[in-house]
């Protein structure tokens, strides 16, 4: 239906209402305002993950009230699966998005009147509460894939499924929240500003938005689908809800009361239209749209406004999340980085409904690679020169014509450092020292040796070894995979030392004051101590002289002044205290003494 207003009326004349009021949609609808709708019912989708297709009809739960059909969480058993676990954390964080926001509180939202279909660049946010129908805690984006048989070409292909959802914290009231699929970056900035790389007014020509509508009394859900294009000279938003094709979408509000096993407003269930949820299918929508479309999606971003109008103020959001998607008519598949030079690459190639393929091929962009079959949709690559981007075109039956790219990267192998290789002197010296290096954030180490038993995950740990030792170890980058190794010996001088305490001896009598010598002639580079001192000329050389007045062991340690070693040995002295041990018997009998 066409409006018997223009836009900017419109916009002079509701910029004095209060944003996400009841009466703002009042006066919409009395002054005959509408735009293009599409009514949706609950259904199955028919992807692959989760097992059992996808449950669109308000409930989170998978085998309920169904058994045997897939959805959000885990519910009872049966054979349907779920794409989150039971705390509402992704199974695969690289196809399903869990994004919340604070809700009920002065919190992150739009200020200045800003519209859905302005440019991000010119959004502002401030810290306020929302209405209850507009403020929302949960938003979920899930992609998937299901088989198709194009009932025209009869050709098989694979489509693209997005699974979404959120909630609102009040039912009192119409919400209209907004997913919107950004090919260039977009972030809101903690300054209270946004920043877009979208070089069309802020956004990117292709950008989709998907809006559903969640009504005051509840039912069925209301879909909405937008194309950012050129329009009249300028880019906005165009509607084309109308060129929805037929079993592409599902959508629906919970009717009563479901649980939930995450936390939802602070609570593990969701009142009546409180809760919504839609399936699309991406592949048809975006070929009933354009036969020609392929999507990169770099940001996925969503957020509440106060109705469909393009004059809607917008009200809530959840902070943008950043991912790497692509969708539509050529995927040349994820960028690829890793050590060796031979890569593999596959394409999907996914036609709209009633095209067909009529020819695929791969190129070389930048770098240099080697292509082994340019014209299959799985090649070998070998990369020559570093990092080579490579072009996947997808030719159809119907004129289209569209590519892809991928960026194959060699990484270098990072350069292990095992340290600087020492002699340990002595296997009686216990202090070992340090190989290796300080740690370096992003990359792993594990060390092992040879002879084996040491294993060691520390950047630069510390070896005492027994015997001659040889150390590696692997850093591993842990970005990449990519890994070096270095080695280091630490050399164990086991070279003994003899040391030799001489000969033991009688001394009779203990006035015997000639005593007797110990030990052995002094040998150069070696030094010497014995204990105890007790009775020796001197206890620091090779051979004291020994005159104890009782039977005395004496231990000498030979130490090698170059390298520490060192050896002992001990010797007796005996005093034979059985003979008299005064003088006038040592007179009257010298031959005793």
């Amino acid at each position: 239906m066409k409006s018997i207003f223009t836009y900017s009326q419109f916009s002079s004349l509701l910029s004095v209402m209060k944003n996400c009021s009841y009466f703002f949609l009042l006066i919409l609808f009395s002054i005959g305002f509408s735009e293009t709708s599409a009514q949706v019912t609950p259904g199955v989708a028919p992807v692959t993950v989760p097992t059992g297709g996808f449950h669109i009809e308000g409930n989170l739960l998978a085998n309920t009230p169904n058994v045997g059909i897939g959805d959000w969480l885990p519910g009872a058993g049966g054979a349907g699966g779920n794409v989150l676990d039971a705390a509402g954390v992704p199974l695969n964080a690289s196809t399903t998005f869990h994004l919340t926001d604070l809700y009920n509180q002065s919190e992150n939202n739009f200020s200045g009147g800003k519209k859905f279909n302005d440019n991000p660049n010119i959004w502002t946010w401030t810290n306020n509460n929302a209405l209850g129908k507009c403020d929302i805690n949960n938003g979920l984006f899930h992609f998937t894939t299901a088989p198709y048989t194009d009932p025209v070409t009869g050709k098989s292909s694979i489509h693209t499924w997005l699974i979404v959802a959120a909630d609102r914290l009040s039912n009192s009231g119409n919400a209209y929240i907004d997913f919107e699929l950004l090919q260039n970056t977009m972030t809101d900035n903690d300054n209270g500003t946004f920043s877009s790389a979208g070089p069309n007014n802020g956004r990117t020509k292709g950008d989709i938005l998907l809006t559903l509508a969640l009504t005051n009394g509840g039912g069925a859900a209301s879909f909405f689908v937008n194309k950012w294009d050129l329009t009249g000279g300028i880019y906005d938003y165009i509607d084309k809800t109308s060129s929805t094709p037929a079993g592409a979408v599902y959508a629906s509000t919970n009717a009563g009361t479901v649980p939930v096993s995450f936390s939802a407003f602070g609570l593990n269930q969701y009142s009546s239209n409180l809760f919504v949820e839609a399936a699309i299918d991406l592949t048809a929508l975006l070929g009933a749209i354009d036969p020609c479309s392929s999507l990169g999606v770099k940001t996925l971003f969503i957020k509440t406004k106060t109705s469909q109008s393009p004059t809607a103020t917008i009200v809530d959001f959840i902070r943008a999340k950043q991912v790497t998607l692509q969708i539509g008519l050529a995927n040349a598949g994820r960028d690829q980085s890793q050590c060796a030079s031979a890569f593999s690459v596959t394409g999907a190639a996914t036609p709209s409904p009633g095209d067909a393929i009529s020819s695929t091929s791969w190129s070389v962009v930048s770098g240099s690679a080697t292509i082994a079959s340019p014209s299959s949709l799985t090649s070998d690559v070998t990369v020559l020169g570093s990092p080579a981007t490579l072009r996947f075109t997808v030719n159809t039956t119907r004129g289209c014509s569209v590519s892809d790219s991928v960026v194959l990267t060699v990484s270098s192998p990072p350069i292990a450092n095992a340290g600087t290789g020492f002699t340990k002197t002595c296997v009686s010296n216990t202090t070992g020292g340090t190989i290796g290096e300080t740690a370096v954030s992003g990359f792993t180490y594990s060390w092992v040796s040879s002879p084996t038993g040491f294993t060691s995950t520390a950047s630069n740990p510390t070896v005492d070894p027994t015997v001659t030792t040889t150390y590696t170890v692997t850093k591993t980058n842990t970005s990449t995979g990519c890994f070096g190794t270095a080695s280091v010996t630490v050399t164990v001088d086991n070279a003994t030392v003899t040391a030799n305490a001489g000969t033991g001896f009688t001394k009779t009598c203990v006035s015997n004051t000639t005593g007797g010598t110990i030990g052995e002639t002094p040998v150069s580079g070696f030094t010497y101590s014995w204990l105890p001192a007790t009775g020796l000329s001197d206890p620091a050389i090779s051979n004291p002289t020994a005159n104890p007045t009782a039977t005395t062991t004496y231990t000498v340690t030979k130490t090698n002044t170059s390298t520490g070693c060192f050896g002992t040995a001990s010797v007796t002295v005996t005093v034979n205290t059985d003979l008299p041990q005064t003088p006038t018997i040592c007179v009257i009998q010298p031959s005793l003494c």
